[in-house]
Formats: structure tokens, sequence, C-alpha cells
């Protein structure tokens, strides 16, 4: 389940480069080729370099926003992405609904969309957004709901997330993110973020998966994730008041040297609640985990990490099968005192890397 070797993250530069090469080999970002945004007209008012969107629109085709351009949502406007399309921006994003009129970024029920793919150096705020029936990178999703194994070849750089975020900063509050069939519903890259007051609900795979990034999460809300309910690599977070429930595998995965703080959080009906892997630092305070198979693991996955480390103060187990497991390089500190593998946890660690 853990699907890290498909975007190969054991290589921040090796990674973010072939995400800005898929752009290329699909021909979906190519600011030479003036047709592919020559029809932001069809979709857009364009008001002195801030782009609007039209009343009903519904975007059947990948489009490309240059970055001298701002978009601009408003209460209760709406974007349609249909036909697996695709809008691959540069420009700033500025989406702010209300509690009454959010703003709408969706696909439809039976025509699902692709997403938003967003890069630039400005501050992009989604405040009460909702996003919903998409499903990432038609190439790469089609691959996954055929079961077929994902080659190591172009399809293997495709972007996961049905809403990406590269090397940009972007907060986001008070939205909702539900019934998305991509490997992740949101992924983040190479950038500075703040999530608070949001919702992931019924994610095919991933929830939120964040890489070589910084940022804080807080009173977010994760129920019904086919895969992890969080899933970081090479970051640094903290993450308070939070809950995961359902969570398919992991509650909050933690690889590749990431630095994560978890606060007031609870965890429920989950596989696994909190995994700290390969060089990475995690430390947890008043974190309640119920009715799950694992509540804590360490262990090494890839070999050429060092061992990870995991603090614990102020845990509450309640109908856990395991509640902590370690292989014996990994370090777990319980309340300030240092535990140590079993042979029993070595066996169950195999079976979690498999």
């Amino acid at each position: 389940k853990d699907c890290s070797h498909i975007k190969y993250k054991n290589s921040k530069k090796n990674y973010i480069n072939k995400i800005i090469d898929i752009n290329y080999q699909y021909n979906y970002y190519d600011p030479i080729n003036k047709n592919i945004y020559n029809n932001l007209e069809l979709y857009f008012t364009i008001d002195n370099k801030e782009i609007f969107p039209k009343k009903n629109i519904v975007i059947n085709q990948n489009i490309f926003i240059p970055k001298e351009y701002k978009v601009i949502l408003n209460p209760n406007e709406k974007i349609i992405i249909t036909e697996g399309a695709f809008i691959f921006s540069e420009a700033q994003w500025i989406a702010k609904g209300d509690k009454s009129n959010p703003v709408l970024i969706s696909g439809q029920k039976n025509n699902l969309g692709g997403g938003i793919y967003i890069k630039n150096d400005k501050k992009n705020i989604f405040d009460h957004v909702k996003f919903e029936n998409l499903e990432g990178f038609p190439i790469f999703n089609k691959n996954l709901r055929e079961n077929k194994k994902i080659r190591n070849s172009d399809n293997a750089y495709a972007l996961t997330g049905a809403i990406n975020f590269y090397d940009t900063n972007v907060e986001i509050s008070n939205s909702n993110f539900q019934n998305i069939r991509s490997e992740d519903m949101v992924n983040i890259v190479d950038s500075i973020f703040k999530i608070e007051n949001t919702k992931f609900n019924n994610s095919f795979s991933d929830a939120l998966d964040i890489d070589f990034s910084h940022g804080t999460l807080n009173k977010i809300n994760i129920l019904n994730s086919g895969n992890d309910c969080l899933d970081f690599s090479g970051t640094s977070t903290d993450i308070k008041d939070s809950k995961f429930t359902q969570c398919g595998d992991k509650a909050i995965s933690v690889g590749e040297n990431s630095k994560i703080n978890i606060f007031n959080s609870v965890i429920k009906n989950s596989n696994l609640g909190i995994a700290s892997k390969d060089g990475s630092y995690v430390y947890a305070k008043n974190i309640s985990i119920e009715d799950s198979h694992i509540g804590v693991a360490s262990y090494i996955k890839k070999n050429s990490y060092t061992h990870p480390t995991l603090k614990m103060l102020k845990f509450d187990f309640n109908n856990v099968d395991h509640k902590i497991l370690q292989d014996r390089e990994s370090k777990i500190f319980f309340n300030s005192k240092l535990l140590f593998g079993s042979n029993k946890d070595e066996l169950l660690i195999q079976a979690l890397t498999k």
C-alpha cells in the first residue's frame, strides 16, 4: 500500500525534475505553444490580468494559465472540470468563498475532472472552497484502476494528486475535499503550506501527501482514506488538534528524514496510527488511538536511511491489537523511557514493509 516507489521520493532532485518533465512529455505545459492558453477566454473573463470564471463554465480540455495572470474566485463561483482535463497554472490563485456560499472546484459525478497543478512564487489562498469529483492525472489513474504495475517509465512520474502545489506557498482553510479518485487527494511538493479547519473525506488512496515542504496543519479532519491519511517525505510540520478516522493503511506516515510534531490528536479505526520511518523524527503528545490494529511503529524501510526516532508522551490506547512496534535499529521513547524491539516486533515489521 506504500506508493512511495511510484514517485521515487528518496531523491528530491530526481523527483522534482521528473514532475517538471511530465508537463513537457504530454504537451500540457509548454509556454512556446500559444494554442495551449489561447483558449482562456472561452472559460474566463479577463480584466487587467485578473481572470474570473464565466458563469456555468465546463472545462473539458487541458489549459495553461501563464504567470502574469491572477485567478480570482468569489463566493458561490464554480469551476467545473470534465473529461479528465487539467488546469496547469503559473498564475496566483485567490479563492475566497464563505460558509453559506463556498467556491466549488469540481468534476461531475459521471464525468470526472482531472484537477489542478499550481506552480508560482506567490501566496495562493483557498478559503471556504469545496473540491470534489476529480480523478487526478488520467494516464496514471487508468493504470491504477486497472491494477496495472506502474513501470519505471514516463508514466511513473505522472502527477499523483488531483490538487497539486509545486514550489509555491499555499494556505487552505475552512475547506472540504471529497470523493476524489487519484493516488493523492492533495500533493504538496517543495512548498510552504498552512492548512486549517479543513476536511478530507472519501479518498481513493492517500488523502494528503506532502513532499520536501514545511508548514502547519491545524484542526484537520480526515475520514475514510483508502491508503494513508497523511503521508510525509522530507517534510517538517506541526500537526495540532486533528482527527483521523478509517485510514486504510497509516493515519500518519512519516518517512525520508521528515520532522513531525503531533499534538492533541485522535486516531480511530485505522490499520496503523503513527509510523516513523527512514531517518525521520516524530514527537507526539496527548494522542488517543482507538479501535486500530497497530498503535505506533518505528522502522527502517529503505536501507539508505539511518534509524528513525519516535518520542511519545501522554498516549491513550483503547482496543489496539499491537500498541507499539519497532525494529532493532529504531528508537522509541515512551514517557521518556527508551524501548527496545523484540523478535516478535521484527516479524510484524517485516509484514508492514513488504
